[in-house]
């Protein structure tokens, strides 16, 4: 009562209409989160380098992300992520560089991924392989009534930098010395097949052998080193699929775990470069990353 007056509704009204615009300021405050904070840490988790095995280097390079389905279930938020990258591996640590994260697009989920790998066969482990078919192997000739012998000590694979490959050959026998041939490595998607093609004498070899031992231009001995270059990709290809296949599955960081699989590797092309031949090949998988350690709170 206040001076004989009853103002209990026009209190309560009053008050009513107060927390009727409480109410929908908190509705408009509550019902917008923004995640971009959130997103940006997974974001930098991705733009770091990650060892391998002391073996080599990660490097996602993260491009975009994009929403795939975001729901609610108890008292949890639930957010599936799609991820655009150029994942590279190199050898060497390389330089991380903190982005800021682009717009976030949304889009339907979008399942595997397909990346170009590209891995390096040591010529000297090649040469072993080589020397195991053809060290100390001897061949005869006669040069009419002369008869000739050859052995060969030893061989040894390089590449130039350009398409083709160099085979050093030490022999022994009637004469001493070393020759080199050159020839085109091609692989054989269908038997996984790794081959020197059209192997031949260089030219330097051929104006030293035309002096000297002419009888040494026999395609014979060309034919049988040319045999024994053909190597069997299968083991690797299947040691590849184990290797890469535990690489996907293991705690990168403390809390940030991946998931995945290799479902195929095709071979695509062979390089011999310098120091070691390079072989490209494109590996297609399934591949989830669950972080759980990193303070996600609103």
């Amino acid at each position: 009562m206040f001076l004989g007056q009853d103002i209990t509704r026009d209190v309560l009204n009053g008050l009513k209409e107060e927390l009727d615009t409480a109410k929908s300021a908190m509705e408009r405050n509550y019902s917008l989160v923004d995640l971009r904070p959130q997103f940006q840490m997974v974001w930098d988790q991705l733009t770091r380098a990650y060892n391998i095995y002391e073996m080599g280097w990660l490097q996602i390079n993260p491009q975009r992300l994009r929403i795939n389905n975001l729901y609610a279930k108890d008292d949890s938020l639930y957010v599936y992520l799609g991820l655009s990258a150029k994942p590279v591996i190199s050898f060497e640590k390389p330089i991380e560089y903190r982005t800021i994260l682009p717009a976030i697009g949304s889009a339907g989920r979008q399942q595997g991924f397909s990346i170009f790998l590209d891995a390096m066969l040591n010529y000297d482990s090649l040469s072993n392989i080589l020397n195991r078919q053809l060290a100390n192997k001897e061949f005869d000739f006669n040069k009419g009534p002369v008869k000739k012998k050859f052995i060969i000590r030893d061989c040894k694979l390089y590449g130039t930098g350009n398409e083709k490959l160099v085979i050093r050959v030490n022999f022994t026998g009637t004469d001493n010395g070393t020759f080199y041939l050159t020839g085109k490595p091609v692989y054989t998607k269908e038997t996984h097949l790794l081959e020197i093609k059209s192997i031949d004498l260089d030219i330097k070899s051929k104006d030293a052998l035309l002096k000297t031992s002419e009888w040494l231009f026999s395609r014979k001995i060309i034919n049988e080193i040319s045999k024994n270059t053909r190597f069997d990709l299968n083991t690797y290809i299947d040691s590849a699929k184990l290797s890469i296949n535990q690489q996907l599955n293991h705690e990168w960081i403390k809390g940030i775990r991946s998931y995945g699989r290799i479902n195929d590797i095709q071979l695509i092309g062979v390089y011999p470069v310098g120091q070691s031949l390079i072989i490209r090949s494109n590996c297609t998988g399934d591949l989830s990353v669950k972080m759980e350690s990193i303070d996600f709170s609103l």
